[in-house]
């Protein structure tokens, strides 16, 4: 334990949380605080698709001694995040598994390239899968232990991830359809399972109208529920053409879970080859068919991992929302390398359902709290998936973190499943890939921040120095909406309603000096005021920042 929190410890003083400006989304996550540290109100922005309670309350909490910052509310998401690594060390111990591979199932979670760089921001990411992974931990032991007060703590854990997203009910509905595994429809189950969860169902149906009363109600809030019932009516009503999206959206996923469970996977391969010789064949057949035709398809479509973005970009970590020409990023070769890897991933990855389901379904072969654990990971996951899948909105690969992070705590779980243990050739190329995955999180993640570190020095030079309205300037997706947002709040004490989706600035013709942007690259019509060099360690981070200048004034 105390080996992970100084590990962490180290990775956050490499990677500097420092620095008094917001990244992605986090900007919409954290005026909520502002505006509870400052005022004592509770105000969402309309930037909100989720619950954010919890959140808020926590950001709230670190930000009371020395008032609100984006550097503290980091700090506070730091301290969140290492409860998972250590929360899935608690799962996975508990498994048959051998303790080396225990430990490369924690590593492959700390280094995971989603959860490094989620883990410097605000996002709900990290909060809602520290609340999750802890409030599993402790369901388990409270059934396993037969401790009412673990149980009891767990589902209040759970109760807390909810109000930081509403996916949070698939801890209560993984739990629910999990628990008569372990000791059947006894009375805990109604009291433990049924009933917690008919309290979150209300519980969630409440605040949405508490929302509703106070004016509150974000403009995205059901948003995705809406995508998801729009998908769901086109199955019901045979529109063919849905499961392409289907189709798609599936393999995005297990193309990711693949490539980052991968150094879990490499361990647990030989495993997954075992039978007889009919049934080997198979499935190696299989796993080389479905990675040569899921590659082949991507290099035709140009999709080359990594394609979703959002946090993993070609160029390194992101997303950088400026203006200008993104950086090349990776070579195609390495890219088609990446693509490979996770297609051969994601088809081990079925191999290893197919072999739970086995275990399931033969109940000598694992023990009770075996079956009922294996049950409870993979009705999380499901859950996870299935509100990833079975929906019309974009697909972001930050939405995959908690099925990554409980898909490796499963493929843990199930390692020991035929006593085919991993040879050192496989150890050592399991070890390779965790360390390609710490260098890219920590040099990439540290990049990111360096660089909006600098995109905030010029904008901070702009407007307290040289008086430039920020109405005339376009700094970026981050800066645009939060300064929008601040005008309204001091205006009216709301935020403003019918956030623009993608932070765009009114050029204001009234300014004398006409219109500024801070771009990746300088632009035709525009004059290099000024360029910033950023001493990158990644070798596709984007290494400078330009402050333009129409050339024109109001154009």
């Amino acid at each position: 334990m105390a080996v992970v929190i100084l590990a962490w410890v180290v990775v956050a003083s490499v990677i500097n949380p420092v620095g008094n400006f917001p990244i992605n989304d986090d900007w919409a996550f954290a005026l909520p605080v502002k505006a509870m540290v400052q005022d004592g109100a509770f105000r969402l922005t309309d930037w909100q698709g989720m619950t954010l309670v919890t959140q808020t309350l926590w950001g709230s909490i670190f930000c009371l001694p020395g008032g609100f910052s984006f550097t503290t509310l980091r700090i506070s998401s730091l301290v969140l995040a290492v409860f998972i690594p250590l929360g899935c060390y608690r799962l996975m111990k508990a498994s048959p598994a051998r303790t080396a591979i225990v430990w490369i199932g924690v590593l492959a979670v700390a280094a995971n390239p989603l959860f490094v760089p989620l883990s410097f921001t605000f996002m709900t990411d990290i909060p809602f899968l520290a609340l999750a992974i802890i409030s599993i931990v402790m369901l388990i032991r409270g059934v396993e232990g037969g401790s009412n007060r673990d149980l009891w703590t767990g589902l209040i854990l759970g109760l807390l991830a909810t109000f930081v997203r509403q996916t949070g009910i698939a801890i209560f509905l993984g739990y629910l359809v999990a628990l008569p595994f372990h000791d059947g429809l006894r009375r805990r189950w109604f009291v433990t399972g049924l009933v917690p969860t008919l309290i979150v169902f209300g519980s969630l149906i409440a605040y949405k109208k508490m929302l509703i009363a106070l004016g509150q109600l974000p403009d995205l809030y059901d948003a995705q529920a809406v995508l998801t019932a729009a998908m769901i009516q086109s199955i019901v009503t045979l529109k063919f053409g849905v499961l392409r999206i289907l189709a798609w959206r599936t393999l995005v996923l297990l193309l990711h879970v693949g490539l980052f469970s991968f150094p879990v996977l490499i361990l647990i391969a030989r495993s997954l080859l075992r039978g007889t010789r009919t049934v080997r064949l198979a499935r190696a057949v299989w796993i080389v068919g479905f990675s040569a035709s899921a590659s082949y398809y991507l290099w035709r479509e140009r999709s080359l991992m990594p394609f979703l973005g959002n946090v993993v970009e070609a160029w390194g970590v992101g997303p950088v929302l400026l203006a200008g020409a993104s950086p090349a990023g990776m070579p195609v070769g390495l890219r088609l390398t990446l693509t490979v890897i996770s297609a051969v991933g994601g088809a081990l990855w079925v191999l290893l359902l197919v072999d739970a389901l086995l275990a399931f379904l033969r109940p000598g072969l694992d023990a009770p709290s075996r079956r009922w654990r294996l049950v409870f990971f993979a009705g999380f996951i499901a859950l996870n998936c299935a509100v990833t899948v079975v929906n019309y909105a974009p697909i972001y690969d930050r939405y995959l973190l908690p099925i990554v992070t409980m898909s490796i705590v499963m493929a843990v779980s199930m390692a020991h499943a035929n006593g085919s243990p991993p040879g050192r050739p496989a150890f050592v190329a399991s070890g390779v890939v965790l360390a390609i995955f710490l260098l890219f999180s920590v040099a990439a993640t540290r990049d990111y921040l360096v660089l909006n570190r600098a995109r905030w020095e010029l904008l901070t030079d702009l407007v307290e120095r040289q008086r430039v309205s920020p109405q005339s300037i376009d700094g970026g997706f981050e800066f645009n909406n939060l300064a929008s947002e601040l005008e309204s709040y001091q205006r009216s004490g709301q935020f403003a309603r019918k956030t623009r989706a993608r932070g765009q600035i009114a050029r204001d013709p009234s300014h004398g000096r006409g219109f500024y942007e801070i771009s990746l690259s300088p632009r035709a019509g525009a004059t290099i005021v000024r360029r910033l060099d950023v001493q990158v360690w990644f070798p596709y981070s984007p290494p400078s920042l330009f402050v333009l200048q129409d050339n024109a004034p109001g154009t």
